[in-house]
């Protein structure tokens, strides 16, 4: 469970010793000893929380993804990957991208400069070249922008 600025919603104390966090696809209930401490426990994570969407605003911090993709755009891969992946367990083939303050990076695209680091970026899920799967949040970076777009 992270506190992800896109999908936090609320939350609550229940049943006076659990404290349940309600997330977009996620329900996670954290039990305690005591009232007193679930009392204290849900406000510490509000205060996070709080915390978290105050940086991340300022972009001090960001919250970083791993977008998936099927490699290509065809839809032959992306049933070969539902397959093997999604049925089976066993991998596929796919593209992987890193998403952080509203930029996508990835490897594999154009040459930059005499060099050619072969990094290149896009707009975050829309790399036009592969089909997009799902974003798979990696945590939060508390790196500058600066130190990021270094």
């Amino acid at each position: 469970m992270w506190l992800d600025a896109q999908v936090l919603e609320i939350v609550v104390v229940t049943n006076a010793r659990h404290v349940e966090i309600l997330q977009k696809d996620d329900r996670s209930v954290l039990r305690c000893s005591s009232a007193a401490c679930a009392e204290a426990l849900a406000k510490e994570i509000k205060a996070a929380a709080d915390d978290m969407r105050i940086h991340c605003a300022s972009r001090e911090w960001s919250f970083a993804y791993l977008n998936v993709y099927d490699l290509q755009r065809d839809w032959r891969l992306g049933l070969i990957n539902t397959l093997t992946w999604g049925v089976l367990g066993a991998g596929g083939l796919f593209h992987a991208a890193v998403e952080v303050y509203g930029e996508e990076w990835m490897f594999g695209g154009q040459e930059v400069g005499l060099r050619g680091s072969g990094i290149s970026a896009c707009q975050p899920r829309g790399c036009s070249l592969h089909t997009f799967r799902q974003s798979i949040c990696l945590g939060l970076t508390s790196r500058s922008v600066d130190d990021v777009m270094q």
